[in-house]
């Protein structure tokens, strides 16, 4: 059942005509490169994907009932606010990989027709569309203490870039393997380490 579940997955995303065993690799690194990718990008994430991803739809299930409010994405609550440095790695490391998927796949379309490769044509220049909607640009009461509310670009980009307040305080981030050891030493129970039945009595 899981094969024929990695297939139907790789029968969606990867090139046609080829082999089983490439699609159902295709389909294992997106999950676990793609899907979730916060939890953990390694071989051995699939159980903490997998709590995750039935937190997801138990939390969507309570709110289709009506048994929760729905989140509030412009809360800044719900919002992690990164500094320049992890922003721009994330961002060259995300574009490099589709540079590198994009010229690899051009590379391979030329060889097999027989044509020379002509790097002007690989790398393809897309423009940015801005977008029109009002409310991510509208102040937000979250906002309060933490954006500054007057200092905003004008024109296209006004509301969408903003500039934290002078006072404000911020958190890097930090290694969670001493806090992990410190809720182990003290009797906290690992997910990955219970049953799913136990789960309900949580």
């Amino acid at each position: 059942m899981v094969e024929v579940a990695l297939d139907y997955i790789g029968k969606r995303g990867a090139t046609v005509g080829v082999t089983k065993e490439k699609r159902i690799k295709y389909a294992k690194e997106i999950l676990q490169k793609e899907m979730l990718p916060h939890v953990g990008v390694g071989e051995y994430c699939e159980t903490k994907k997998a709590y995750y991803f039935g937190y997801i739809i138990h939390r969507l299930l309570l709110c289709a009932l009506g048994r929760r409010a729905e989140d509030d994405k412009d809360h800044y609550g719900n919002k992690r606010l990164d500094l320049a440095g992890p922003v721009l790695g994330a961002l060259f490391r995300m574009l490099f990989r589709k540079l590198t998927r994009d010229v690899r796949g051009y590379v391979q379309k030329c060889v097999a027709n027989g044509k020379d490769v002509n790097l002007q044509f690989a790398i393809k220049a897309k423009t940015i569309a801005s977008g029109k909607l009002a409310k991510p640009r509208q102040l937000h009461n979250s906002q309060w203490g933490m954006m500054c509310h007057a200092e905003t670009p004008e024109g296209q980009a006004c509301g969408l870039v903003k500039n934290l307040a002078l006072m404000v305080y911020i958190t890097v981030g930090s290694a969670a393997y001493h806090i992990l050891e410190f809720l182990e030493e003290w009797g906290t129970e690992n997910f990955e380490r219970l049953f799913p039945k136990l789960l309900k009595f949580l």
